[in-house]
Formats: C-alpha cells, sequence, structure tokens
C-alpha cells in the first residue's frame, strides 16, 4: 500500500477494558502507542466496552475518511461478530458513508503468528521438563452467546498438538463454560500442568479471574511470570497471556496490507 494512502488513514484498536481491573486496557494502549511511534498513519485511536473512549462515540473524534478499525481480541466470537458490528454501526467488512470508508478487519487472535506466541509460552515454562510429562491447557474464555467463541481456542490447542508431540496431553478448558478451568487437575494426567491464559491482555480474567479458578491466587498484578504452584505430587505452571507481545503490532500491520493487497 502506498505510503500516502497509510498516512492519510486513521487505525482504531479496540479493546474490552475493564471497570475493575486497571490493567485490562494497557496492552492496547502500548500497541496504539507504539503503532503511533512508527509514524505509518495519520492517526492512531483506542477504544473500549468497558472504558472511555467508548465503542459508540470514537468515530466522531477521528478526523480521517478512511479508518482502519483492527479488533484486539483473540477470536471471533459474540464481541466481534455482534457487539462491535452494532456499536459502530458498520456493514461487513467496508462500510462506507459519505466520503467516509470504514474498514473492519478481523480479529488479531486470527493472526498464524499466534501460534509462535502460544508455543512461546509454553517453552518458557517447561525448559527444563521432560515434555512426556507435561499436560498443556489452553485457557480460554468461553460463552454460550456464541459458539465460535471458543473455536480459536481449539485451534491452538491442535496447534500445539502438531508443534509438540512429545507433550502427554494438550487439552482446553474454560471460564465461563464446560470443561471448566476449576477442574484443571480432573482432565489433565500428568505430573506437570501448564495452563497457557490464549488472551490478548492482562486483565481482570488472566490476573485474578483465572488465577483464583485454579488455585494460585487472586491477584498477580505484581507477579513474575510464569507462576508455579505444587498440588501435592503435581507441579501446576500458568503463564503470561498468549497476546501480551510486541508482535501483536506487526500483526496489525500484516492485517492492514492484507486487506489493501487483495
Amino acid at each position: 500500500m502506498a505510503s500516502s494512502r497509510l498516512q492519510s488513514a486513521a487505525v482504531l484498536l479496540l479493546g474490552h477494558g475493564s471497570t475493575k481491573n486497571p490493567y485490562s486496557s494497557r496492552s492496547t494502549k502500548e500497541m496504539a502507542l507504539r503503532l503511533r511511534e512508527k509514524e505509518l498513519f495519520g492517526s492512531v485511536h483506542c477504544a473500549f466496552w468497558k472504558e472511555q473512549p467508548a465503542y459508540s462515540d470514537i468515530l466522531d473524534r477521528i478526523e480521517e475518511q478512511l479508518v482502519y478499525v483492527v479488533p484486539n481480541f483473540v477470536s471471533e466470537g459474540y464481541f466481534t461478530q455482534e457487539v462491535i458490528p452494532r456499536e459502530l454501526k458498520l456493514k461487513g467488512e467496508v462500510t462506507k458513508t459519505g466520503s467516509r470508508e470504514i474498514v473492519y478487519l478481523p480479529p488479531l487472535g486470527n493472526h498464524s503468528g499466534m501460534k509462535r506466541l502460544v508455543l512461546d509460552r509454553i517453552e518458557e515454562a517447561c525448559s527444563a521438563m521432560d515434555l512426556a510429562q507435561v499436560s498443556v491447557l489452553v485457557a480460554g474464555h468461553g460463552t454460550e452467546r456464541n459458539p465460535n467463541s471458543i473455536v480459536a481456542i481449539q485451534k491452538k490447542a491442535e496447534e500445539v498438538r502438531q508443534a509438540l508431540p512429545e507433550l502427554a496431553e494438550v487439552t482446553c478448558a474454560y471460564m465461563d463454560e464446560a470443561p471448566f478451568l476449576s477442574e484443571w487437575q480432573e482432565i489433565t494426567s500428568a505430573p506437570n500442568v501448564i495452563i497457557v491464559p490464549h488472551f490478548v491482555a492482562e486483565g481482570l480474567h488472566t490476573l485474578q479471574d483465572i488465577p483464583e479458578m485454579i488455585g494460585v491466587g487472586d491477584d498477580l498484578s505484581e507477579s513474575a511470570f510464569p507462576v508455579r504452584k505444587q498440588f501435592g505430587s503435581r507441579t501446576l505452571t500458568y503463564t503470561k497471556a498468549s497476546g501480551v507481545d510486541p508482535a501483536m503490532v506487526d500483526f496489525t500491520l500484516d492485517l492492514i496490507h492484507a486487506h489493501c493487497s487483495k
């Protein structure tokens, strides 16, 4: 894509945010800062579901007529397929209103590079372990509102199985649907268990909710990752969120370029 077109466009990063945990929006804001530093676009903005600025009025604050909307979410699901299109009044991949063009890109979690980030978390956690004695559990949110929400989690588990066939097992568990994360001891069998939260931000779920569910604490905001704890003869290792990584900025640029090369 020509640099002049980039410089006349805006990028809008959309995160979930939280009124209960200040870390939830940090990764999206940091991504926006890194994109601004590259000086490729006319402007770079953020908006959130649970924080300000809100989805519903953010487009009114953007001057550029071409806007690339990038959901900083792990999968296609309730927010990317229902909430965001409704709040931004989108009508598919490209929405044209007068002279304005809004391009709605896939969620960052769809990028093929996410596989490498999940594998990085596993490798950081089990560098000194015999993989045949390790169970990996890929953790997601899950929701009964949209069955697509768990597809990305299941896909990542299968990719881990293929990349690391030496592992004792690779499975999935969720916060809001079965199999539940609180049951990790029943749904894994190896003496060493690694839980990778497949989320694009550290926040309420990854730092408080999931740690409490799996028994490693109820506030890991100041903890160094990975976090380890013994449960009898078994060792549980909990990693940082897969999508909290500088590579997410490159993924954003990849999605924009992919759209423009169609």
